[in-house]
């Protein structure tokens, strides 16, 4: 399965950025013609966990970082979704630069 790895800074608590991603995924009309049921599910009592969609799998992590936050994603594309890999990543890269 092709993986996309996708790393964002910000300067927005963690908190608040586990927040933010969590309302971007769930309203952003492009991510949603992409994967319209992705969304992301916190563990138990920490800022990481899964992220889940009908064809997208995978994890993140939320760490305090020095000037604010920053936001960890790893997501496993089935067979099918690899020609539209970088498509994926650039969407999801370019909505994250939205954010403070």
């Amino acid at each position: 399965m092709p993986k996309v790895k996708i790393q964002k800074e910000t300067s927005l608590s963690p908190e608040k950025l586990l927040e933010t991603v969590q309302e971007l995924l769930s309203t952003d009309k492009e991510i949603k013609a992409l994967e319209p049921n992705l969304k992301l599910t916190p563990a138990s009592g920490t800022l990481g966990g899964k992220v889940e969609g009908s064809r997208v799998q995978g994890s993140f992590d939320i760490c305090k970082a020095d000037s604010g936050s920053s936001i960890d994603i790893e997501l496993s594309l089935p067979l099918m979704l690899s020609p539209f890999k970088g498509l994926v990543q650039k969407k999801i890269e370019d909505k994250l630069s939205e954010i403070g």
